[in-house]
């Protein structure tokens, strides 16, 4: 798991806080979109902003139920107002 052992402790060392993911849909390409074609053909050019060092991220595993395929695990994801605010 590169993301545990190396990025996470990189993210969190060096504040790198969020991820930019643009997204636009080009000239010809908007029947592959799944969006609506009212909103895809006039397309669209957006910037959804990922929080990286709360929540899930870092999150204490709480425990486990279940055996077999109903087994079930569940953790934290916990965020603090200083983290949302600087998003």
């Amino acid at each position: 798991q590169p993301e545990r052992g190396a990025l996470l402790p990189l993210r969190k060392h060096f504040q790198l806080f969020c991820n930019l993911r643009p997204a636009q849909i080009h000239s010809g390409l908007e029947a592959f979109s799944p969006l609506r074609a009212d909103i895809s053909g006039r397309g669209f050019d957006i910037v959804v902003v990922r929080e990286l060092t709360g929540g899930i991220y870092f999150g204490q595993p709480k425990g486990r139920e279940g055996e077999g395929a109903t087994e079930k695990a569940f953790d934290t994801e916990v965020y603090h107002r200083f983290e949302i605010e600087r998003i």
